[in-house]
Parts: structure tokens; C-alpha cells; sequence
């Protein structure tokens, strides 16, 4: 674990005796890592045609909001009824322990609308960000308000039709947000700590890492990338990454001091050498991936990821390109747009149609293990594997909880 960027915290779960694989939680947006990887291992794969077993299944309300999973404790978002709506299950059964909700819009255009970002979990506390910039803090345990801000209204941001989607970030004492101002709250308190300049749009989670023994930030906003002090929001450098109608979704990826950022549109991806104080250098930019909303997951030196516009239906791939030099190794148009976490070696994608696919995490070709279809309706949202549990959802709130034990 890479000391702060963790924050999300990586608590090794305990598990049920006989269970023969790692349980790990994945408490944030693109687990423990902030990287879309689990390390748990030993899950089962060989399922029959209709899926795995199915654990339970709940309405969890309309979004696009993936699970934060604490032990045997799951939390997402949805809207009922116009109510944007936090809820936490228990991961095992998905009975409801506690939703709390408040009025919000739903800013659907061009989809269901609802909630995108994703529950941090931190120790004894729960940090959200809605739709329309309501950013809360609530206990995990019964979801008591402790503290909340309208980010656009204190901050004087202009909400996008399409909302916003970042998920908080908790860096140390503090969690980190953009909602198109980069800004960093005391966790505790909710009292403001810095900010940094507004920018066109902002719908990318930001992410953390170390590099020479100092704690950075990341994050890609309408203008491009950004990199940060996360203690005091000082700037380190920037890339200018131009997009269609600034639209940079996907949270950048980093291997050593190398970082990966990609966009749709017929942008593409490139990977950028990182350097405090100095302008990135550019090591590759091509078009093999252009990620729209879902992140690439990097493993072994490969990214794996879906390329081209979530909202083109002659569009989508899932396809592996390598880090170092931005070379198309596969594609595999059978498994088309989606999202997608790693684990094990193993891909496990749920498609824009509700195919859960799994596939070898390997360069040299696309290596299918076993497929199956397991919801309706549209999926934009990556599965979650935690304790053996695997975690879907469609845009209208079917949720559906699998056991690969």
C-alpha cells in the first residue's frame, strides 16, 4: 500500500473460516488503490450458463453509483422519487440498515440521470457527493448527518446538465472533492481548507500517489490533467488535454512516475512523465484507447479498458494496450462497452447490456473464461468483487449480489 493513497483505507477482511481465498474490502470508487485491481484471490469462475449464484438482489434507486464494501456492510446511491439517496446493506443478505436522502435534481440528459459518484468510507464515517454537487458526511454506522456543503452554491460552480460524478477522495485529515473547483475539506469538521482555480466541467474522480517520497494528487478536469499538493492545493504541473466539449472522465493511472490519462471522442490515451515543477513529457499519445466513462485498470504492464463513446451504439471494444509504448496488443468486439475491475489476473466486465464476462488478463490475446447474462437495462457501472461477493447494478437500481466463494 502506498502510505496516504490509501486513505480509503485497505482493511484485510476477516473472513469466514474455510474461505479459500483473500478477502479484501474495497471502501472507495475503484477499490482500496484508487486503481480498479483486487488482490483477492481463489474466487470461483466456472460457473454455470446462468451465472454464478445469486446471494440477493434489492432496488437501490435510478444511477450510476458503484458499492464501497466494509466488511459485511455495502454502501451506494440512487434516487427514489426525487430524492437522492444513500443506502447501506448488509453485504450478505442486502437488507437495508439505514438511507438517507434529500430533494435533488436528477439531471438526466441523454440517460437515466441519478447519482455517479461512489461512497468513500473512512474508519466510522461515509463521504458522498450528489448529483447536483450536495456533498455530505454522514456516520457509516446509522448515516447521521454530520456535516454537509452545496459546492456549487459556496463555491460558485455551474452544474453541468450531466451533473457530477466525482467521487470524494480522503487524503490524511482531509477529503478532497471537484466538482469543477478542485477543493480539500477537514474531514471532520467539513471546514473549507483550500481550493484551487474553476475550471470548464470536472466529471473525473481524483486520485493520490507517492513519488519520490512525497504525496501528490491527480486529477483530469475540463482543461487536462492537474497535480497537486493534496495539503495545500499548490499546483506541481499540468497538461493541456483537449476533448470534445471538455469532457475527461476517467481517472488517470500511475506506474512509477509515469501517469496514463484517456478520453473518448476520438481523443485517445497517452502516457505522460511526471515530473513536481516541471511540464509533463509526453512518451506516447495515440488513439488505441479511448476511454470514455469507464478507467482503464493497468496490470503487469498492460492497460486493459473499453474503447470508444458510451452513447454510440457502433462503438465499444474492450481492448489491451501497453503501458510503455501505447501498442495495441488485442481487441475483442464481443465485449463492447462497460465497465471493469481486475483481480486475480483475471478480468471480470459487465457490459453496457449486463454480460458479465470474464477473461484472462494477458497481452497476448483476448482469452475468454466464461460469460453470462446477468442484468437488463443499461450498465455503465464496474462490478465490485469484496469478500468473495461480487456487486452489480443497472441504471434503474436492479442490484445483485453473487456468491464466487
Amino acid at each position: 500500500m502506498r502510505g496516504w493513497i490509501i486513505l480509503c483505507l485497505c482493511l484485510i477482511g476477516s473472513g469466514q473460516a474455510g474461505w479459500a481465498y483473500d478477502s479484501v474490502d474495497w471502501p472507495c470508487f475503484l477499490g482500496p488503490s484508487r486503481n480498479g485491481v483486487s488482490s483477492e484471490k481463489g474466487w470461483k469462475s466456472d460457473w454455470p450458463d446462468e451465472g454464478p449464484p445469486i446471494l440477493w438482489q434489492a432496488s437501490i434507486g435510478i444511477g450510476f453509483s458503484t458499492f464501497a464494501v466494509v466488511g459485511d456492510r455495502v454502501w451506494t446511491m440512487g434516487s427514489f422519487d426525487g430524492k437522492e439517496t444513500i443506502l447501506c446493506l448488509d453485504a450478505n443478505t442486502g437488507k437495508e440498515i439505514w438511507r438517507q436522502g434529500y430533494p435533488a435534481r436528477m439531471c438526466d440528459t441523454f440517460h437515466e440521470g441519478g447519482p455517479c459518484a461512489t461512497p468513500s468510507i473512512d474508519k466510522d464515517a461515509v463521504y458522498t457527493m450528489g448529483k447536483d454537487g450536495k456533498f455530505y458526511c454522514l456516520s457509516a454506522a446509522d448515516g447521521k448527518i454530520r456535516w454537509t456543503h452545496d459546492l456549487p452554491a459556496e463555491l460558485g460552480v455551474e452544474v453541468s446538465d450531466f451533473g457530477i460524478s466525482a467521487s470524494p477522495l480522503v487524503a490524511g485529515d482531509q477529503v478532497i472533492t471537484d466538482c469543477g473547483v478542485l477543493a480539500a475539506y477537514d474531514k471532520t469538521t467539513g471546514k473549507l481548507l483550500w481550493k484551487h482555480t474553476a475550471v470548464p466541467r470536472a466529471f473525473t474522480s481524483p486520485t493520490a500517489f507517492t513519488l519520490n517520497g512525497k504525496e501528490y494528487g491527480a486529477t483530469l478536469n475540463g482543461f487536462g490533467l492537474l497535480v497537486f499538493d493534496p495539503k495545500t492545493g499548490e499546483e506541481g504541473c499540468r497538461y493541456k488535454w483537449e476533448t470534445f466539449d471538455d469532457t475527461n472522465c476517467t481517472t488517470p493511472i500511475l506506474s512509477g512516475n509515469r501517469m496514463f490519462i484517456s478520453s473518448a471522442y476520438d481523443r485517445g490515451g497517452a502516457v505522460l512523465e511526471i515530473n513536481w515543477g516541471k511540464k509533463p513529457k509526453v512518451i506516447w499519445d495515440n488513439r488505441n484507447m479511448r476511454n470514455h466513462f469507464s478507467a482503464s485498470v493497468l496490470w503487469e504492464g498492460y492497460l486493459y479498458g473499453f474503447d470508444g463513446n458510451v452513447n454510440r451504439d457502433n462503438q465499444g471494444e474492450l481492448r489491451c494496450v501497453s503501458f510503455a509504448d501505447g501498442e495495441l496488443k488485442w481487441s475483442e468486439p464481443s465485449v463492447t462497452k462497460g465497465g471493469l475491475i481486475i483481480s486475480d489476473g483475471k478480468i471480470l466486465a459487465l457490459t453496457d447490456k449486463g454480460e458479465l464476462v470474464v477473461a484472462h488478463a494477458a497481452p497476448d490475446g483476448f482469452k475468454e473464461i466464461t460469460r453470462a447474462q446477468i442484468l437488463g437495462g443499461r450498465c455503465w457501472t464496474p462490478p465490485v468483487l469484496s469478500g468473495g461477493r461480487l456487486f452489480c447494478r443497472n441504471a434503474v437500481g436492479d442490484a445483485v449480489c453473487f456468491d464466487l466463494r
